[in-house]
């Protein structure tokens, strides 16, 4: 089951560590994309062209999610299937998601091309801005199945103990994005519609990389030949719901946010939250590589039904998500004007806005990592109703909730004080289903056990 490291012997700590740059690295980098289309709008097209790429932002939302949704469920269940002994069945789920990816992928890429000025206008774009958005969004779209497919088989790889190889992938793929930017808007002028393409293309890039793991004779991850059943497909779909429900909700969070505040102060405020929503997608984005880190090496460990070990993967999945989040948020109170000016140098108003917006809402970052790393947890061990649960709250009732009340009494400190209050009371729920289901991890807090002596 290995090409360097035996998952199920190798020390804890050392496995973890193992995984955790290469993991990071490929989830910071996809993130890349988005990134670099804001800085590069942001400087040809201004105010405009921001306020456009977040409204066309829950798009991507949509496609990473759809691939998070099978790569994440069907990963889960491939690596315990391995635990058990049960290689055959672990190619089974691996072929089922693989031509899952390949229908939704095809149909998301049928529905752009049919229904996109419809889905811009729905999404909030109007008649100043919606060339603009359809642009994006068609664009986007029409290259659905290299998003869906490369989100998928990426998280696939890692957990067949190839993390360097999704890592390199994840890396080509950024950094054609970052090339073809800046080709396409400020070389050949194209614009938004530049953006779109080099964000629509960069994945294919990635997807050749990883897919030269497919050639190694010793490759552990096959399709096999098999009659795709119903059982194995909701297992997946199952499993991957909560990853599915949380980057859905991330593009439900944008669009509720922006309605909020084009009500309260207008575009101007869009455009502010568009800066903030990059800076929070990138840091979640960062938290994603912690818990990638721990999927299939808690997978594998319980499917093989060593507990100890599963715990100690939390343990350090939990420790790392907390002091990246107390960074993360130290760095953000006392360099805002910074970290703004990286996005725009656009006039005093907007920066007026963005900078106490994101040092209220980065409150958040200091729960949201591990909120994550509890949620991949349980789909790591296949228990979707309480992942589902905890991505439910935090990424859907409890904002909406609190983004519905706070405005009404603090205005546009509400919206912003909104991320931070739905974190920590999905936090409390995370804590209580790990308190329930690993009673070892009340040592995390208590500080009576050595993590990562397993």
């Amino acid at each position: 089951m290995t090409q360097s490291l035996n998952l199920l012997e190798e020390h804890t700590s050392r496995l973890f560590w193992h995984y955790l740059v290469p993991t990071m690295a490929s989830t910071m980098s996809v993130s890349i994309f988005i990134l670099f289309d804001t800085l590069f709008i942001g400087r040809a097209l201004g105010n405009d062209g921001l306020a456009a790429l977040n409204i066309a932002l829950p798009v991507v939302n949509l496609l990473t999610a759809t691939g998070l949704l099978l790569g994440v469920g069907g990963a889960a269940a491939y690596s315990v299937s391995l635990g058990q002994g049960k290689p055959r069945k672990a190619g089974e789920f691996f072929t089922v998601s693989m031509v899952l990816a390949l229908v939704l992928g095809g149909a998301l890429t049928l529905f752009g091309t049919v229904f996109v000025t419809p889905l811009a206008r729905f999404l909030g774009a109007v008649d100043s801005n919606i060339h603009l958005v359809v642009d994006y969004v068609g664009t986007v779209l029409s290259a659905s199945l290299f998003f869906v497919l490369f989100n998928s088989v990426a998280v696939f790889i890692r957990g067949a103990n190839a993390p360097r190889l999704a890592m390199w992938g994840a890396i080509t793929a950024s950094f054609s994005n970052i090339i073809l930017d800046a080709l396409f808007i400020f070389g050949f002028g194209w614009g938004m519609k530049g953006a779109a393409i080099a964000t629509a293309l960069a994945p294919l890039f990635g997807l050749f990389v990883i897919s030269t793991y497919f050639l190694r004779k010793d490759r552990e991850l096959k399709l096999v030949k098999c009659i795709p059943s119903l059982s194995i497909a909701l297992r997946v779909i199952g499993n991957g719901s909560s990853s599915f429900i949380m980057d859905i909700s991330a593009g439900l969070v944008i669009f509720a946010f922006n309605l909020a505040l084009v009500e309260l102060i207008g575009s101007l405020g869009v455009s502010a939250y568009g800066i903030i929503t990059n800076v929070s997608l990138l840091i979640a984005v960062m938290f994603t590589g912690v818990a990638q880190t721990v999927l299939p090496l808690v997978s594998i460990n319980q499917g093989a039904g060593l507990t100890e070990r599963v715990e100690s993967f939390v343990q350090l999945g939990m420790s790392t998500a907390g002091i990246l989040g107390a960074a993360v948020y130290l760095g953000i109170a006392i360099f805002p004007r910074q970290v703004v000016f990286v996005f725009t140098n656009e006039g005093a108003k907007l920066l007026d806005l963005a900078i106490p917006g994101l040092r209220l809402y980065g409150l958040a970052f200091l729960f949201m990592g591990l909120n994550i790393v509890a949620t991949m947890y349980f789909q790591a061990v296949e228990k979707p109703r309480y992942s589902t649960i905890i991505s439910l709250a935090r990424g859907v009732v409890l904002i909406l909730g609190s983004l519905t009340i706070l405005p009404r009494f603090l205005h546009v400190k509400g919206v912003w004080l909104t991320a931070p209050l739905a974190e920590l009371g999905a936090l409390v729920i995370s804590l209580g289903f790990l308190a329930a289901t690993l009673p070892g991890m009340a040592s995390l807090f208590a500080g009576e056990r050595r993590i990562g002596d397993s």
